[in-house]
């Protein structure tokens, strides 16, 4: 296994912001089935089963195929990928386990991105993914009553 010197690390940090995900795979490792040896966030799109579609964020490089199976998702490459933001991975470094989001709206995720603080161009990079990965339309919430308010 060969690992990447600092400078190589440094330039793939860089390059994540404006790289697409096929091209980013081929670049940061070897095999396909490896890993990205630095802390990111895979983004996962996962089709109507008998659960309606979601999307799934993967906090993390430890998140093998054979992790991702009970979801179903082993055998599905990323359809995008950032690097964390500081308070991701502090999160990260303390958890004793894997850490992972689903999300079954497109506006959930877009929220959850924009106040965890990821780059603006990363959220619009994002949002041009809603027109190929369709997810149903968060329903309205209708208006509570006086009742309801109380209790």
């Amino acid at each position: 296994m060969e690992y990447l010197t600092a400078e190589e690390k440094e330039l793939i940090r860089e390059s994540v912001i404006s790289k697409s995900n096929h091209l980013l795979q081929s670049f940061y490792t070897k095999k396909l089935d490896e890993p990205i040896p630095f802390e990111c966030v895979e983004y996962f799109y996962k089709r109507k089963t008998k659960y309606p579609e979601r999307v799934y964020l993967f906090f993390g490089r430890e998140w093998l195929p054979r992790n991702r199976r009970p979801m179903g998702l082993q055998n599905e490459s990323s359809f995008f990928i950032r690097s964390m933001t500081r308070e991701e991975a502090i999160r990260c470094m303390f958890l004793n386990r894997l850490l992972y989001y689903q999300y079954e709206h497109w506006e959930d995720l877009i929220n959850d991105e924009e106040e965890s603080g990821v780059d603006a161009s990363l959220v619009e990079e994002l949002m041009t993914f809603q027109n190929r990965y369709h997810l149903p339309v968060k329903p309205k919430q209708k208006p509570k009553t006086i009742q309801q308010r109380l209790f």
